[in-house]
């Protein structure tokens, strides 16, 4: 615990109230709604997957074209599942965050991306509820959190959804 950074982020809260740093560039940005992205951060993550290039049906970041995992996988009734980041770098150790050490923080970033790329992608008319993907009770109580169901819980109220 580092006193001195405590004391100086009560201190900036009380000159700049409702101002936090970007998570990615640095720059203030207003309140945490959007869970502590600016702007232009946001759509450069978001634009990433077009950049990258997705497999249409799994969401692997690999080209555009379906990817060699899903592309004799034709009988399934899986429609289309939507990556919002590559599983690499800085990403996987957001997730790891969240899934390893219960940071909750974390899920609002997470969830409001993952919102916004629902939004972005002109599924959400289709969309009526959020579901978590559930964890077994034994690992549930092991971990004492379901991550699945935080960022469950985040996408829902950005998107105005029940959960």
């Amino acid at each position: 615990m580092n006193i001195w950074r405590d004391l100086r982020e009560v201190f900036a809260d009380l000159l700049f109230p409702g101002t936090q740093p970007c998570l990615f560039c640095g720059s203030e940005i207003m309140g945490q709604g959007d869970g502590g992205v600016c702007e232009p951060c946001k759509t450069e993550i978001l634009s990433q997957a077009d950049e990258l290039g997705q497999c249409p049906r799994c969401g692997m970041f690999t080209s555009s074209k379906i990817c060699p995992n899903c592309f004799d996988w034709d009988k399934t009734p899986l429609l289309r599942v939507i990556s919002v980041v590559p599983y690499k770098g800085f990403y996987r150790e957001l997730i790891q965050s969240l899934k390893n050490q219960g940071r909750k923080e974390t899920a609002k970033l997470l969830g409001g991306l993952m919102a916004e790329k629902a939004v972005r992608t002109g599924i959400l008319p289709k969309v009526d509820m959020v579901v978590p993907v559930p964890l077994h009770p034994c690992r549930e109580s092991e971990r004492g959190f379901n991550q699945s169901r935080w960022l469950a819980e985040e996408i829902a109220a950005f998107l105005s959804l029940t959960q």
